[in-house]
């Protein structure tokens, strides 16, 4: 006889959703959140620093309901359970938005911040990978918050892969659907069953956490901030204990570690795997590489010619470091500095806000548009073009020496003009909240595209205390439309999602 969280996956509801699934993925986040919060618990307790409640209130009852339903709400083996599109829609985003829900509570205890906005803004910011922060001061926050700070965005890096790994054996054909759903592959598998390749890649970013951390220790940098820079660095996410970031250590050695780490950050995770086991990467896998790496190289130093030309900087050698950090660093979107790029002229202030738009690869940790989806609209524009030369000609679309249906053609062109509109409404919004139209325009590209430091008001030196708390609340949900790229919580908005079928 099924107990009642399990009766969910047959039960349906008025809406005919499967509840179970979205409980049996719930759980999963909390019994996550939870033991994330036993972390920074057990350090405020090592260091008596008083915000040990801060942690321990929340998460030990989070944990151990979450751990009583996961296991009373566990999959039924009996027979499959159907999982369909919606119910895969509903359920990652649910997950998405009942752990920034759960990331909120500490910093609320910890009375850091004046609106409870300003706190929502923060878990989001952090649990995104985005590294938009409205501390003026991180230096002095506790250590605890800091290391809760960091560990948001690891395990946003990440995502519901974790998650995924655990609930996907006895989803079936669904499993497939939640898994892409969340890491945007472009339905790409390592392994033939598709749990294999989720276990694969955490793998993945645990051995690039692992070696992150040696490289910043011998670095030079502190156990402490190694540790915090490790999980932020992978995740291409950009918190940091301190408030000039890595600017604050002085050191040409971290500086090229960061860079490092966020280009690797900023790489399809199948990349590595394939490397690892001495298989070549697929052609449209080093095509996205080459552009991705190329992007990057160009751009740095087109930027560092400009901030010779224009005085900003005294030297080649400064202007070269300076271009390449703050170019990796948005185009991973990282949003680590070195410098504060909003200083820079005007040219190179508009090379930083393009760089937002980019990303890095598709598979990988970073935001943004993403390379390949460039290229596909590289290879769109140059048949379009063609066309008008030869309008009976018949092409294929195609990249890499890969062809691709039709319907991604379509898709491509319709995630476009819901990411523009998307960005343009969030920053015409913010104005209307009385936000300067120059900091709407940058703080809605910067949150949308998961990079953090914008520019003017929310630039690479200040926070976004500039941000009225109604526009924070909007910013996070930008945070999170560029998580979801899009399309996974939009499907939420239209009326026949939620009738009964």
């Amino acid at each position: 006889m099924r107990n009642p969280l399990q009766q969910l996956w047959f039960g349906g509801g008025p809406l005919r959703f499967n509840m179970g699934l979205i409980v049996h993925v719930l759980s999963a986040v909390a019994v996550v959140m939870g033991l994330a919060m036993m972390v920074p618990m057990a350090l405020s307790m090592a260091q008596q620093d008083g915000a040990t409640w801060v942690f321990a209130a929340p998460g030990i009852p989070v944990l151990v309901i979450g751990a009583t339903c996961l296991v009373l709400s566990r999959i039924p083996t009996s027979r499959p359970p159907l999982v369909r599109p919606r119910d895969v829609y509903l359920a990652v985003s649910s997950a998405w938005v009942f752990a920034c829900i759960l990331a909120t509570v500490p910093f609320l205890l910890n009375q850091n911040f004046g609106t409870v906005p300003e706190a929502v803004f923060e878990a989001v910011s952090g649990i995104t990978t985005t590294g938009a922060t409205v501390f003026d001061n991180v230096d002095d926050l506790r250590d605890s918050i800091k290391l809760w700070r960091s560990l948001l965005q690891w395990m946003g890096g990440i995502g519901i892969v974790v998650l995924f790994v655990g609930i996907a054996p006895a989803l079936g054909s669904g499993a497939m659907n939640v898994f892409f759903a969340e890491v945007g592959l472009a339905r790409e598998r390592l392994t033939p069953r598709i749990s294999q390749t989720a276990k694969l890649l955490v793998k993945v970013y645990l051995g690039l956490s692992v070696a992150a951390f040696v490289a910043y220790r011998l670095a030079g940098m502190g156990t402490f901030d190694a540790i915090n820079h490790m999980m932020t660095s992978v995740a291409t996410g950009g918190f940091s204990t301190r408030t000039e970031s890595i600017a604050a250590f002085d050191s040409l050695a971290i500086t090229l570690v960061a860079m490092v780490f966020m280009l690797v950050g900023g790489v399809n995770f199948a990349v590595f795997w394939n490397v690892a086991r001495r298989n070549r990467p697929s052609r449209l896998q080093l095509a996205e590489l080459t552009a991705y790496l190329g992007i990057a190289a160009v751009v740095s130093l087109l930027a560092a010619v400009t901030l010779m030309a224009f005085g900003d900087v005294a030297d080649w050698g400064t202007a070269l470091l300076q271009a390449s950090f703050s170019v990796v660093s948005v185009m991973t979107t990282t949003g680590y500095t070195i410098a504060d790029f909003d200083a820079w002229n005007e040219l190179a202030r508009g090379m930083i806000l393009f760089l937002m738009f980019v990303g890095g690869c598709a598979g990988s940790t970073a935001g943004g548009i993403k390379i390949v989806r460039w290229m596909l609209l590289t290879t769109q524009l140059r048949q379009e073009t063609n066309k008008l030369l030869h309008p009976k000609a018949v092409t294929v679309f195609q990249l890499a020496g890969r062809s691709f249906p039709e319907r991604v053609r379509t898709g491509l062109l319709v995630f476009l003009t819901f990411y523009m509109t998307t960005f343009a409404l969030v920053a015409i919004a913010l104005t209307a909240m009385g936000v300067q139209l120059d900091t709407a325009i940058a703080a809605s590209a910067a949150t949308l595209n998961m990079v953090g430091p914008g520019l003017f008001e929310v630039g690479a030196s200040e926070s976004y205390q500039a941000i009225p708390p109604l526009g924070m609340l909007l910013l996070s949900l930008n945070m999170l439309l560029g998580r979801l790229e899009i399309f996974t919580v939009l499907v939420l908005f239209l009326p026949g999602f939620w009738r009964r079928r």
